[in-house]
């Protein structure tokens, strides 16, 4: 049997360095946008914020530098293709530019009303795939102590009725897994240590500091980073 040596969008996710990359392959469902595409949105949100008598701070001086921050990035990612007579970039652009105002919204009303229709759409295939890739980069440590933590922390975002084995193996494919003996997490909140989580050489987790579920209270959430393995 050959190997399967496709570029699938869960070896891109396992391949990210950082969460936040991870996170954005997975919510774009594919890579990150480019420079252009996000230059175009970028100035579909100052127009919303231009056409919005509510936010008085948009004539002030920080939306002008903004302003002028968006018109330099145009000019250093445009010019060169201007003087080179490449049609490519202003292709992307004028496509992106189509892309943003297809998903724009033009007041609140058009926005629930899209949210309405789109609740009684059938989640397909794809979309019930990008949830649960989203949902499973989302867990905490304390949620990844067990298969059953994972699926009972997954049902509380939404997702009912999974398949254990599916959902072992999108997460050995996007490279989550549950804790592994001499693994440390540390939370902090205002930059201090809330709880400090560890697991020992047996597989036993053990905590100081707040419970899980004071952390989980709390309205303002804390941060988490993992250290080096405390058992050698």
């Amino acid at each position: 049997m050959k190997p399967n040596n496709r570029n699938t969008l869960n070896k891109k996710i396992a391949a990210a360095k950082t969460i936040g990359e991870k996170w954005l392959i997975a919510l774009n469902g594919g890579e990150p946008p480019t420079e252009i595409q996000f230059l175009a949105r970028q100035a579909t949100a100052l127009r919303k914020s231009l056409n919005n008598p509510n936010q008085p701070a948009t004539h002030g001086p920080g939306f002008h530098t903004t302003c002028e921050q968006l018109n330099q990035r145009f000019t250093r990612l445009l010019f060169p293709a201007l003087l080179e007579d490449n049609p490519a970039p202003f292709a992307e652009l004028l496509e992106a530019m189509a892309k943003s105002r297809r998903s724009e919204c033009r007041d609140l009303n058009e926005f629930i009303s899209r949210m309405e229709e789109y609740s009684k759409q059938p989640v397909s295939k794809k979309e019930s795939g990008r949830r649960l890739r989203l949902a499973l980069l989302g867990l905490w440590p304390d949620q990844l102590l067990s298969m059953g933590s994972v699926i009972k922390s997954l049902s509380e975002r939404g997702l009912y009725k999974l398949d254990e084995r599916h959902v072992r193996r999108t997460m050995r494919e996007i490279d989550v897994h549950l804790l592994r003996p001499g693994e440390c997490f540390i939370y902090r909140k205002n930059g201090r240590t809330v709880r400090t989580l560890r697991v020992s050489k047996s597989g036993k987790p053990i905590a100081t500091g707040k419970s899980w579920e004071e952390l989980r209270a709390e309205p303002a959430f804390t941060s988490w980073a993992q250290r080096p393995k405390a058992d050698k």
